[in-house]
């Protein structure tokens, strides 16, 4: 078993199990929940599903989260068997979540990292109910815990977003992926760490919000080819302690379809970062796999590429660094074609052509072979 002991140093919480000390360092105006621990359940069950351990919470959590922590194990030891184990989950003290008489101080908190898809739902929200959010950004995972210049850098370069769109910006520094990749939860094809990391950083503030806005990575029907996938539809209303839950914005809408969005709005496009180049983060350098896949994305759907990129130029190498056995590479290829030839720039860009003709091939054999049709 896995007994896990939470401690509040002033503006941090300390997460004790095992020979593992997990930290959250708060940078907010808006106080967290201190009465009760369900965040540490969010946290520590990929843990304690990849040993194949109950898991104990030395606190109190409500009678929701036990058992929608079972029911998040079930399901990912059923769709990743060997690598999860489904697990009990049990707190000190019990409550229910009907005994609670809360006043919400805000309907939603929002996840932001400054990509594409976080940029797209906050700003889309933020318009449709004409109200500012909580923007809540996580230190230690696109940044790593120790890169404190960088990430002061990215702050920096999302104020003037911030500015427009929250109305409190949340930052908490952690360094659970460092314990998450000792117990190697992410596989090579799937990263299921990010959901875990952010449900448990988010439910900090369980009671304050009624809701966690996470933007969605993958339309519906994709998320069926990159399965299994940490963030995903089928399991993200399962984070719920029933009293405040997380919720999926934009899983009917691909990447590549955001695009449009942001052109015109100079606030957003001066704001997005996505560039996996360390040494050029949070600039997008142009050259990195990210850089030129969101470049295509861009002059597939809209015909030009927003001047956001320190290197604009599309190279040829481009379409030839895809590895279309991975999954979410066949995804974005898919994503990318379908967009130029509805927007009409596939003669644009032939290359797409090829590539989507060869996943198909691939995807053909596999589906002959899955269902023995020969």
């Amino acid at each position: 078993m896995i007994n896990a002991n939470i401690r509040y140093e002033n503006s941090r919480v300390i997460v004790d199990i095992e020979e593992e000390q997990i930290v959250f360092e708060i940078d907010s105006t808006v106080s967290i929940e201190r009465d009760r621990q369900d965040f540490a359940v969010w946290l520590l069950l990929p843990i304690a599903m990849k040993q194949n351990k109950a898991l104990r919470i030395n606190g109190k959590g409500t009678r929701t989260t036990i058992q929608n922590a079972k029911k998040l194990s079930q399901i990912w030891s059923t769709w990743m068997p060997g690598h999860f184990y489904d697990v009990e989950v049990s707190f000190d003290t019990v409550v229910s979540s009907e005994e609670l008489k809360l006043e919400y101080k805000e309907d939603n908190i929002c996840f932001y990292s400054g990509g594409v898809d976080s940029t797209y739902s906050i700003a889309n929200k933020a318009m449709k109910d004409n109200n500012k959010l909580s923007l809540l950004t996580v230190h230690g995972m696109e940044y790593a815990f120790d890169d404190i210049e960088k990430f002061d850098y990215f702050i920096e370069k999302t104020k003037p977003f911030t500015n427009e769109y929250a109305n409190n910006r949340i930052l908490i520094k952690t360094n659970v992926y460092r314990i998450y990749n000792k117990y190697k939860i992410n596989t090579k094809q799937s990263h299921i760490t990010h959901i875990f990391t952010l449900a448990a950083a988010g439910f900090l503030y369980s009671g304050y919000s009624k809701h966690l806005i996470i933007a969605a990575d993958y339309r519906l029907d994709q998320q069926f080819m990159v399965f299994p996938w940490g963030s995903n539809s089928a399991t993200n209303y399962l984070f719920d302690d029933g009293i405040t839950s997380l919720i999926t914005e934009g899983d009917m809408v691909t990447r590549s379809e955001k695009l449009p969005y942001f052109m015109g709005y100079d606030v957003m496009l001066q704001s997005l970062t996505f560039c996996v180049d360390k040494k050029s983060r949070p600039n997008n350098c142009g050259v990195c796999s990210k850089c030129m896949r969101t470049k295509l994305m861009f002059f597939a759907s809209t015909g030009t590429i927003p001047k956001i990129f320190i290197d604009m130029e599309i190279n040829k190498s481009a379409f030839t660094s895809f590895n279309i056995k991975k999954k979410s590479e066949q995804a974005f290829i898919s994503d990318l074609y379908y967009c130029a030839v509805n927007n009409k720039n596939i003669d644009k860009l032939p290359q797409l052509e090829i590539l989507m003709q060869k996943i198909k091939n691939n995807q053909k054999k596999s589906f002959l072979n899955f269902f023995k049709i020969v």
